[in-house]
């Protein structure tokens, strides 16, 4: 893409986000709000991984940045809130924003839980569940003079409340 991209006058700039989040989310941020907002027990107690996340807000601002850039071209950024949050923290975050109890999280043998997530077909999701997802935003931070972005507590507040608007419409 890039080597062909050169042949044009066109720019080139390939944004790599980690999970993206927002108001009308889809997907498996979506089916999280679903789990969350059912109010049951859940074995995410030992879930103490730490996830880079992006929402629509902070990708906005990345974008229009990026635009006001003239010499960024053919460059390829990983992009993210910069805010690696402990996934546990977060789950308590979206559960406190769903107006819901926090407290019905439960450990569970992380092999057994593997065990089951493989029986289920669902090995994939059992490691974007429990394992890390650090993205390194600095070079793209020093490129743009970017230093504040709106907080994940904003976003996830602004996520949740869409979802409580909309949680029975079909996407």
């Amino acid at each position: 893409l890039i080597s062909k991209s050169k042949k044009y006058t066109c720019q080139l700039i390939i944004l790599r986000p980690g999970l993206i989040y927002g108001p009308n989310v889809k997907g498996n941020f979506r089916n999280l709000l679903k789990l969350l907002n059912l109010n049951i027990p859940l074995p995410f107690n030992n879930c103490k991984n730490r996830r880079d996340l992006i929402s629509v807000f902070n990708f906005s601002v990345i974008i229009n940045k990026i635009i006001s850039k003239e010499k960024l071209n053919y460059k390829i950024y990983n992009i993210s809130d910069n805010d690696n949050i402990d996934f546990h923290q977060l789950l308590i975050l979206i559960k406190k924003n769903l107006n819901k109890k926090y407290n019905l999280f439960f450990k569970i043998n992380s092999k057994f839980l593997y065990f089951l997530f493989i029986i289920f077909g669902q090995k994939k999701t059992y490691y974007s569940l429990y394992n890390n997802l650090k993205i390194d935003t600095s070079r793209l931070f020093r490129e743009i003079d970017q230093t504040s972005f709106f907080s994940t507590n904003y976003a996830i507040r602004k996520t949740c409340t869409d979802f409580l608007k909309t949680k029975n419409d079909k996407y």
